[in-house]
């Protein structure tokens, strides 16, 4: 949480330098960022996202025969940034259940 009680979340990943028989394959990594606001007695929140915050998520590959070679290069998506407004009519913002250790929020009922 950042001042001004706006969220913020960041995803990190890293894939490391792959080799085998015929092919190498650089690293990848990549960031993406995320900060959202509530609004209005948290009837309404604005978001804001950075997928590939350094244009970096790109597999670069080079392939070796004996009788042919080959360089290749393929990104996914360029980065891109998204903006966000959402209205809750007549409801305020459900907050998820983060109690669970194994990642999976389950309500049981008593």
């Amino acid at each position: 949480m950042l001042p001004g009680k706006i969220d913020w979340q960041t995803r990190i990943i890293y894939r490391g330098p792959r080799a085998d028989a015929q092919s190498k394959s650089k690293g990848i990594f990549s960031a993406n960022l995320a900060f959202s606001k509530d609004l209005f007695n948290e009837k309404a929140s604005l978001a804001f996202n950075i997928s590939d915050l350094f244009n970096s998520r790109k597999r670069k590959q080079t392939t070796t025969t004996p009788t042919y070679h080959s360089n290749s290069e393929f990104q996914w998506r360029q980065r891109s940034f998204n903006l966000s407004f959402t209205y809750r009519f007549n409801q305020k913002k459900k907050r998820r259940n983060r109690s669970s250790s194994n990642g999976s929020d389950y309500e049981f009922e008593g």
